[in-house]
């Protein structure tokens, strides 16, 4: 939970997807995940009417065979998957400010 705009920020979940990134929506597991974790050290429980806004991001990793994606590192490189082409792996897309 962090401070973010004059509300709070709540995550980060790790869930493997394997679908069309464009079509990524946040799950409502993750979000029971992450209100059940944050309920532990609240004195007021929230709920989902609580939450005014959610969005997700992509990390792309490394294919680790027989890994789920808490299981391999976060560190970001890149490949040069062909003559010419680097592919950024690993980091986390998603919304940011400088």
């Amino acid at each position: 939970m962090i401070p973010w705009y004059g509300r709070t920020l709540l995550g980060t979940t790790d869930t493997d997807y394997r679908d069309d990134p464009g079509i990524a929506r946040v799950e409502p597991g993750d979000i029971e995940y992450l209100l059940n974790a944050a309920n532990d050290y609240l004195q007021i429980p929230w709920t989902a009417d609580d939450i005014c806004g959610a969005y997700v991001g992509s990390l792309t990793l490394k294919n680790e065979i027989g890994k789920a994606a808490s299981g391999v590192l976060r560190e970001w490189a890149y490949e040069e998957t062909l003559p010419g082409l680097l592919t950024s792996v690993g980091g986390k897309f998603t919304s940011a400010s400088n």
